[in-house]
């Protein structure tokens, strides 16, 4: 999983243009958030065929080893 502060707009630019990084994307091989300085710091989590979710108002669930984080997302 790979998080990024980063306008989303250029990340889809550059996942266009870098086809053997969108491939890894698309078949979930690695996971992209992308955190939006240039709309009001929303995150939005990359899904298949540059496609994008907006993760704002949601729950966030992440688990590492034992411990365990959750976090809303209010923007």
């Amino acid at each position: 999983m790979v998080m990024i502060i980063a306008p989303k707009e250029r990340v889809t630019y550059i996942l266009e243009r870098i086809i053997h990084l969108k491939t890894l994307l698309d078949n979930a091989w690695i996971y992209l958030m992308v955190m939006d300085p240039t709309n009001a710091n929303e995150i939005f989590q990359y899904k298949k065929s540059l496609n994008w979710l907006s993760l704002s108002n949601k729950k966030i669930k992440v688990e590492v080893g034992k411990h365990k984080f959750e976090s809303s997302t209010t923007y």
